[in-house]
């Protein structure tokens, strides 16, 4: 067995050379650490060490020349063989465990074979499935899953955030494309998908942390702009019959947003609604847990009101069977979607604020049932809502909004007292007396 006389050097290391069935040189010093030569003319360092079961192992450090010298192999070697001792460290075992150890992609691939996304409702689906594929996997896709730190969810937030995995896709009709843009918006909902996969991977067993659980994304703008005076529900609906009968729209959408607009409900538990739900002799829809965004929670069915004109509107569109949809998409085999690109067509027509789209409708009928009185659990009832203090923000609303209203229409009293000719103030003498 070759040992060096001292500390190993790189002169030493260099002038060693590969020697048939006593390839290493030993460090002198440090008992343990050598330097292997290979018969293809590469050395490499090592250790030997014996694992918490008493059994000889070899862990090769790397290779020498390049960033890696003979110093620094050194010091790693001295670390190692440190931790070995004190705490029982096996190195190769924790190589071996990382080389098997699940990526993220293999982590998103499971997740989306699981049962806990199968409870959620088909568009969320199809909203998580398309973030998975265009932004969280070429981003963090080939690390290991145990390996993401939270600076390296940062760094995805910010490639998504500035376009690095936009891309445009053609898509299955002919000629079609998908153009991904990222941008803030995409990135924190992005995170926020990745920050609940690994919060079901770790009740799963396939990952001990999450490291992107205390990210700061930022919050989502506000969405204040809503239909404020019956004269902008006017002009929408206006917008609607003028659009419809000019075939700009199709009827289906036109509908559907109607239905939307005296309901409050979300876009898809209206877009997506099958004749089986639709009850028009008690004037309630009765979707199924996996039909509305919190019945994958809850396991219960969720009722939406209907009022005579939403009635209506639904008693006119052509009866399907059961499974059928109520606003069948104008082409394939889908219902109405509803995109943004619409609602530009739409508020073009109407003259309405660029905020106003489909959920902009719920916050508006929240925020004038709450101006004209209702209470929280009221709107609460109305909207579907499962939580009490979702509902109380219209309270909050309504509250400035009475402000606002009560500054616009006193504006003119408050002129008046402003314009009104001031009395002469004279001083009265008090004492007894005085004439």
């Amino acid at each position: 067995m070759a040992k060096h006389t001292g500390k190993l050097t790189k002169t030493a290391v260099d002038g060693w050379e590969y020697q048939l069935g006593d390839p290493i040189l030993w460090d002198g010093k440090l008992s343990g650490f050598g330097v292997k030569a290979n018969a293809g003319g590469s050395k490499s360092y090592i250790i030997d060490y014996r694992n918490q079961y008493n059994v000889q192992r070899r862990y090769t450090i790397g290779k020498h020349g390049g960033k890696l010298t003979c110093e620094l192999a050194r010091d790693e070697a001295d670390n190692l063989l440190a931790r070995i001792r004190m705490e029982k460290f096996d190195p190769l075992a924790d190589k071996q465990k990382t080389r098997q150890a699940l990526s993220v992609n293999q982590v998103l691939d499971l997740y989306l074979a699981s049962s806990k996304f199968a409870e959620k409702t088909p568009m969320c689906q199809y909203n998580d499935t398309g973030r998975i594929k265009r932004h969280l996997r070429p981003t963090l896709g080939k690390l290991k899953a145990e390996q993401v730190t939270p600076d390296r969810v940062r760094r995805a937030f910010a490639d998504i955030r500035d376009g690095k995995t936009a891309v445009v896709e053609k898509t299955k009709k002919a000629r079609g494309k998908s153009i991904v843009r990222g941008g803030e918006g995409a990135a924190r909902m992005a995170i926020r998908n990745l920050r609940a996969i690994y919060t079901w991977a770790i009740k799963e067993g396939l990952a001990s942390h999450n490291p992107a659980e205390k990210i700061e994304i930022g919050t989502d703008g506000s969405r204040d702009t809503i239909l404020e005076t019956p004269e902008q529900y006017a002009a929408l609906f206006k917008a609607l019959d003028t659009l419809q009968t000019t075939r700009q729209i199709p009827d289906a959408a036109a509908d559907a947003i109607r239905v939307l607009a005296f309901t409050g409900a979300r876009r898809n538990e209206i877009a997506a609604m099958r004749w089986r739900y639709v009850d028009l002799d008690r004037g309630v829809v009765t979707l199924p847990p996996k039909a509305h965004k919190t019945g994958h929670r809850s396991g219960k069915p969720k009722e939406i009101g209907l009022n005579s004109t939403a009635r209506a509107i639904i008693a006119s569109r052509p009866k399907g069977g059961p499974d059928d949809w109520v606003f069948p998409a104008t082409k394939g085999e889908g219902h109405i979607t509803l995109p943004m690109k619409l609602w530009g067509t739409i508020r073009a027509e109407a003259g309405l604020p660029d905020g106003i789209g489909n959920h902009a409708l719920r916050h508006s009928l929240g925020t004038l049932m709450a101006i004209q009185g209702a209470q929280a659990a009221e709107i609460m009832a109305t909207l579907g809502h499962t939580q009490l203090s979702t509902a109380q923000r219209y309270l909050h609303i309504a509250k400035d909004a009475k402000a606002a209203m009560s500054e616009k229409y006193t504006a003119g009293i408050a002129a008046a007292v402003n314009t009104a000719p001031k009395a002469e103030v004279v001083d009265i003498d008090t004492k007894r007396g005085a004439k």
